[in-house]
C-alpha cells in the first residue's frame, strides 16, 4: 500500500529526510548529466531496501512521495527502478571517462545488458571508440550483447475433443440460420444486394467481383461438402432399432 508524502518524509529517519531532499533536488534539476543520476542512484539505494526487487512497495512509495502532486508516479517508478540498477551495479563510481563520454539514455541500454561480463565489454568498447556513439549505435550494440533466447522445444500436439453433440448440432442449427439470411440476400427471393452492385464505381466493382468470384468458387465446394455432410447425417435421424 503506498503512502503519502507527508506520511513517507515523516517516517523517515533524519540521516535518510536528508537523502530524500538531496534526491528530490537532484531529480528537479535541469540538464542532468550521467553523473547526476549515478548520485540520484546511490540517494535512492540508500533509501530503500539493498535487495529491492520490481514491483516491491518501497520503490512505489518513494515515487509517490517524490512526484508532483498533478503528475503520476508511474514514469517516476520507472526511473527509480533504472537508478536503483545504476547504483548496484557502480556503487563505487562510474567507470573513468562515462560520465563525460555518455548521456543518461545512451546509458539504459548498457543496463538492459543482464550479464556482467557482457555489460562490462559492452560499455569498455564504447568508452574505448573514438567517438561518441549514438543512442540508436548503443542500443544495437547492446542488443547484440543480450543472449540469444533458446529455441522452444518443439510440443506435441494433442488432438482437439470432439465438440458434445448438443454443441455440435447448435453450430448445425447457427450454420442453417445464417445461410438463411445469405439466400435471402442473394437468391431468388431478393435482388437488392445484386441491384446495387451496379451502383458502385468502376474500381469499387472490380474489386468486388473478384472478392465475388473467389467466395462462388468456396460456395460450389461448400456445396459438395454439405450434400455429402447431410449423406453422412441422415441416418443419424433415424430412430434406434430394437
Amino acid at each position: 500500500m503506498s503512502t503519502t508524502a507527508d506520511e513517507y518524509r515523516t517516517a523517515l529517519r533524519p540521516e535518510l529526510l536528508a537523502k530524500f531532499r538531496q534526491l528530490a533536488k537532484l531529480l528537479r534539476r535541469p540538464g542532468r548529466g550521467l553523473g547526476d543520476y549515478h548520485a540520484a542512484g546511490l540517494l535512492v539505494r540508500a533509501l530503500v531496501p539493498l535487495e529491492t526487487t520490481y514491483g516491491t512497495g518501497s520503490v512505489d512509495n518513494l515515487a509517490a512521495a517524490l512526484a508532483d502532486p498533478d503528475k503520476e508516479a508511474a514514469g517516476l517508478r520507472s526511473l527509480l527502478y533504472r537508478l536503483l540498477k545504476l547504483a548496484k551495479y557502480y556503487p563505487d563510481g562510474l567507470p573513468a571517462g562515462a560520465a563525460g563520454r555518455l548521456s543518461w539514455e545512451a546509458m539504459k541500454p548498457v543496463l538492459a545488458v543482464p550479464d556482467e561480463a557482457q555489460r562490462e565489454a559492452l560499455l569498455a568498447g564504447i568508452l574505448a571508440s573514438e567517438s561518441v556513439p549514438s543512442l540508436r549505435e548503443v542500443q544495437a550494440l547492446a542488443r547484440r550483447r543480450k543472449p540469444a533466447r533458446p529455441p522452444a522445444e518443439p510440443t506435441e500436439k494433442k488432438p482437439t475433443p470432439a465438440p458434445h453433440p448438443n454443441d455440435a448440432l447448435r453450430d448445425l442449427q447457427l450454420l442453417l440460420r445464417r445461410w438463411s439470411k445469405v439466400y435471402a440476400d442473394w437468391g431468388r427471393g431478393s435482388r437488392a444486394t445484386a441491384a446495387r452492385v451496379g451502383r458502385l464505381r468502376a474500381e469499387q466493382r472490380q474489386a468486388f467481383r473478384a472478392g465475388l468470384e473467389e467466395a462462388v468458387d468456396g460456395l460450389a465446394g461448400l456445396s459438395r461438402q454439405a450434400r455429402s455432410l447431410a449423406r453422412e447425417l441422415r441416418p443419424l435421424t433415424k430412430p434406434d432399432e430394437e
